[in-house]
């Protein structure tokens, strides 16, 4: 089985428990679904069980996979989070107020407002408490004047308490601090954040992606957000959710055996694609996701909303599909149950199998549809070249991907790395996207508009903020549960064109 180093966590979180004299920056453990972590380490959820890959032929290549190999049906534990200590018991008797404010060194607010909102509950022990704003240095420095006006400021255990702190400076770091008097027979407990807000901006406008050479852009087909703007490493202005036409042709699909990281289920084979298809330039965001599903699973929260969603599974993907075809008066590819978090989602009858390339309606690409998109007509490891180093620092990932060595342990903003020649940004890196097909081993001769069929496993593909290099490579395949979530799981839409 080949499992993936999936749950790289920090503390990244917006919601965190002060518990005795604990800091309050100790890491959020991730359970299979919080809907916001508590500081408290939550325990590992095992993944599914994945049946063995076939043994990775000995190339002299380090392989990606190779450490990650669990004996057949065992169950997949996930990786321990980097960086985690594990905080003492707190004793029983502790008044924990639960505060809702920054996490740590946290920039907050928007570029037009600098408003926050502090939120302090779960007072039970607790007599009173004080709630104090400085201006600071910096990130965990020392405040450089006094309170910000109107604090400090006092609440009870009569009724939790929301500050809205309104007169704050752009651009400003600010140290902040909630210090409690227990009841009898209870201990205090304190705790201090930092954050900074955003520095105001200029009005921009937004002009469109010019269409890459090999493709055009479906200005037709808006997205179900208001696409918004960022600007690109390499300069260029990215649209969230435009749609860029993909061409039918042929490639190979998988890696050569002299392929640097490769694994052996990356049987190199001919693969033609005989329909034209449209695929979101970047991946669906955060704004995107709620403003059409109404609720917001990503754990990265804090991003905002021009960040990939995460923390979805493969059925919630399906579901924001079929909405958006629902949207568009399209036909839906899918066919859904439930809702929410609780949905879901199998292949719709009239589209089963090979018939997905007939669904006028939005879906998940297809693994072939992605790794071609992906290419955009070249053969490397990478969009933009080969690969050097498997695990550590690669030179050409660095500049078009978030991955393990430059991520900070964190999702970034869509758009952020240098897009391929079709004009696909985070193909690799980012977040984990989800594909329609189920897992299956290639074939070896040529095949025609391929689709898994087989299996009960989910494919996801182009390597996250959490994984290795070798992961972030177009060949590169990871599959899993299809009720697997997880804060490096996102995806991107495609559409067949008639």
């Amino acid at each position: 089985m080949r499992s993936v180093n999936r749950s790289k966590c920090r503390n990244l979180s917006i919601t965190f428990m002060v518990l005795g004299l604990v800091s309050a920056g100790f890491l959020a453990g991730c359970s299979d679904d919080p809907e916001q972590p508590t500081g408290q380490p939550d325990a590992a959820v095992p993944d599914a069980g994945v049946p063995d890959l076939p043994p990775q032929p000995d190339t002299g290549m380090p392989d990606v996979g190779q450490k990650d190999i669990k004996p057949p049906d065992a169950p997949v534990a996930d990786k321990q989070k980097p960086d985690a200590p594990t905080p003492d018991a707190p004793p029983t008797v502790v008044a924990a107020p639960q505060i809702t404010a920054p996490t740590a060194c946290q920039v907050l607010g928007t570029t037009t407002s600098t408003v926050m909102k502090f939120s302090v509950t779960s007072l039970a022990g607790i007599d009173k408490f004080t709630f104090n704003v400085k201006e600071a240095a910096g990130c965990n420095k020392a405040p450089t004047g006094g309170s910000i006006s109107g604090y400090p400021a006092t609440g009870s255990a009569v009724s939790p308490k929301t500050y809205t702190l309104a007169l704050l400076s752009p651009g400003k770091w600010y140290k902040y601090s909630v210090e409690s008097t227990a009841k009898a027979g209870y201990v205090s407990s304190n705790t201090v954040g930092w954050f900074r807000t955003a520095a105001k901006q200029p009005d921009a406008g937004v002009p469109d992606l010019p269409p890459p050479d090999a493709s055009v852009p479906d200005a037709s087909v808006p997205d179900a957000a208001q696409p918004d703007a960022a600007t690109a490493q390499d300069g260029g202005t990215v649209v969230k959710g435009k749609w860029t036409t993909i061409p039918g042709g042929t490639f190979q699909m998988g890696s050569p055996s002299s392929e640097k990281c490769r694994h052996s289920s990356e049987t190199q084979h001919q693969v033609t694609l005989t329909h034209k298809f449209e695929i979101m330039s970047t991946e669906v965001t955060q704004a995107q996701f709620s403003s059409l599903m109404s609720y917001s699973p990503s754990y990265f929260s804090s991003c905002g909303g021009t960040c990939p969603v995460e923390k979805v599974n493969w059925h919630e993907a399906a579901a924001y599909a079929n909405a958006l075809s629902a949207q568009k008066g399209k036909a839906k590819c899918y066919a859904c149950t439930g809702s929410g978090k609780s949905v879901t989602c199998s292949e719709a009858s009239t589209y089963a199998g090979k018939k997905v390339y007939t669904c006028p309606g939005y879906r998940l690409p297809t693994e072939a549809e992605w790794e071609y998109a992906y290419r955009a007509g070249t053969s490397t490891a990478f969009y933009n070249g080969g690969i050097t180093n498997c695990y550590g620092k690669d030179p050409n990932l660095d500049k078009i991907g978030w991955y393990d060595q430059n991520s900070s342990s964190k999702t970034h903003p869509v758009g952020g790395k240098a897009p391929n020649a079709w004009g696909l940004y985070d193909m690799a890196g980012n977040v984990w996207e989800w594909c329609h097909d189920r897992y299956g081993t290639y074939p070896s001769s040529s095949v025609t508009d391929p689709v898994g069929t087989a299996g009960s496993y989910r494919v996801f593909r182009g390597g996250c903020w959490f994984s290795d290099a070798g992961f972030a490579r177009a060949a590169a395949r990871v599959f899993s549960s299809p009720g697997y979530r997880d804060y490096d799981l996102g995806f991107r839409l495609a559409r067949s064109v008639p």
